[in-house]
């Protein structure tokens, strides 16, 4: 070979800035990943560094005697476990066992076996007024304890990993109540004997509202701070943590969820700005999360931009934080979508990034599709205050655009295929919600207002949307859950069919829950 094709001799200094760079990947709203795409996303992740993966369950491993729970949910078992375990292991990667164990238990306290396990056995209503089936265990029911017992020393002898998540956000009947409960029940579960030598990594929310009981945390308990926005206050709640001299991690979000496009440029504020709070506050961890609120309609090719980019920021902040989109689509085409036109990654960037062309930017989701999972909410108010025709009009040429220009990339990644036909799918999901949003403009911004023929305009691309949304499912995902998905998708058809819009529509479990147990 002439001089020209050679490399250049030398020694590469490398090392990364965080000790350990995770992935956490929800198993429970509705996704079930089969097992073909579980294997083909771990050898992606630890090409981008990643060493720990946590996969996030409330009802999705199959435990014994538990049958009720998980029947319809294409749960994983202890042999799944075992061969991932297997294949983590060759990557080096720690595969660390997740269970929530107070509050996100409605996939099991929705059953009459379960009900009496809760704080809040005929429900409850959230901080928006809406009912929704119990959620939150008693802390102080032994019944509940016991259960919870049992489910850890299950799932913890499947996995050889010292860590173990046990979740604990969000106890939402607890809120308003002691906080001390929240300790006490932290404390038992420290204690339970199958967890012995294990360390707990708990969610930090609890004690960001309540700051007076982390001295009082156990030993062996972890600490993960979560915030996906980009202005999340990472000094200020790490910093209370480290003056108490509690081991923590920040946990950072793909901004996918609620969103179906993603949030592309939070995404990457979110991530740059938790990985430099963890370096200067020594955490012990990064968790990049994906999470699939409201029937994870958002695909798998609009969550790993974020993925990579967080793996990307906790190995050397300083290097990859800084890059604009520019860059950084570069980097999705040579890195994730292996894109020989370098069109992909450009196309789900600015895809990811319509939300901002509305005036008022919400956290933790876009308002452009908040009328497919609450069609009851007017356009132009509220979560959409100031969305004008406008507005509208340019999201749906950007969207149009980036949409061809995603489908002309050549991805040579063996799911190549998959990626196109879900993209699609996405896009022409969101083209519909702006659709709707333009209809109901031209009224008061209730769907009531807008006309029977163009209703059935809206339920029959709807018609041709779920078939594309069922076969993007089947492609990667296992059977149980898609019902559940496809509910929400459903609702709004029937929003369209109809002209009226529930106004007490919290999601299909919440509406399932309530036929047989009315609110008083």
């Amino acid at each position: 070979a002439s001089p020209a094709d050679r490399l250049p001799e030398g020694t590469i200094e490398d090392w990364p800035d965080i000790a350990v760079r995770g992935v956490m990947l929800d198993l429970s709203r509705d996704k079930v990943p089969t097992m073909e795409t579980l294997h083909g996303l771990l050898d992606r992740l630890a090409a981008w560094r990643c060493n720990h993966v946590e996969l996030y369950m409330e009802h999705t491993f199959a435990y014994p005697g538990h049958r009720t729970v998980w029947e319809e949910a294409s749960p994983l078992d202890a042999d799944d476990i075992g061969d991932l375990g297997r294949h983590c292991a060759e990557l080096h990667i720690d595969l660390v066992a997740n269970q929530n164990t107070l509050g996100h238990m409605e996939r099991w306290l929705c059953h009459e076996r379960y009900r009496k396990l809760a704080l809040a056995p005929g429900g409850f209503r959230d901080f928006f007024g809406l009912p929704r089936s119990p959620s939150t265990l008693d802390p102080r029911n032994e019944d509940a304890f016991a259960l919870v017992s049992e489910l850890l020393s299950e799932l913890a002898g499947h996995f050889d990993a010292p860590l173990v998540n046990i979740g604990l956000d969000e106890p939402w009947e607890l809120q308003a109540g002691d906080p001390a409960e929240w300790l006490r029940w932290l404390s038992r579960l420290r204690g339970i004997d199958s967890l012995s030598g294990r360390r707990l990594l708990v969610w930090g929310d609890v004690l960001a509202l309540h700051p007076e009981l982390i001295p009082k945390l156990a030993d062996g308990v972890v600490v993960g701070e979560w915030g996906y926005e980009h202005n999340h206050p990472w000094e200020e709640r790490l910093g209370r943590l480290s003056e108490a001299g509690q081991a923590s991690w920040v946990c950072v979000g793909t901004s996918s969820w609620l969103s179906v496009l993603g949030r592309s440029a939070n995404m990457m504020g979110n991530c740059a700005s938790g990985a430099r709070a963890a370096i200067e506050h020594g955490c012990e961890g990064y968790l990049a999360t994906e999470w699939g609120d409201c029937g994870y309609l958002q695909p798998l090719a609009v969550a790993e931009p974020g993925l990579a980019f967080a793996m990307a920021c906790a190995w050397c902040v300083e290097t990859n934080a800084g890059f604009d989109v520019q860059s950084l689509a570069r980097a999705l085409d040579c890195q994730v979508f292996l894109d020989e036109a370098n069109r992909m990654g450009s196309a789900i960037l600015g895809l990811g990034n319509l939300y901002r062309e509305l005036p008022l930017e919400l956290p933790n989701m876009s308002g452009l599709v908040m009328n497919c999972y609450y069609p009851q909410l007017a356009s132009g108010v509220g979560l959409t205050s100031g969305m004008t025709p406008e507005h509208l009009a340019r999201i749906a040429e950007t969207l149009a655009a980036e949409a061809r220009s995603f489908a002309g990339g050549r991805s040579s990644r063996a799911d190549g295929g998959v990626l196109l036909s879900e993209v699609a799918y996405a896009t022409e999901l969101v083209a519909l919600l702006v659709a709707d949003h333009q209809e109901r403009l031209k009224g008061d911004g209730q769907l009531g207002s807008v006309t029977p023929p163009a209703r059935t305009l809206l339920r029959d691309r709807l018609d041709g949307i779920m078939v594309e949304h069922e076969r993007a499912w089947h492609a990667r995902n296992r059977r149980g859950g898609f019902d559940a998905s496809r509910a929400w998708l459903a609702h709004l058809q029937s929003c369209y069919e109809s002209g009226y819009a529930d106004p007490e529509w919290n999601g299909p479990l919440a509406a399932r829950f309530f036929r047989d147990h009315p609110l008083p």
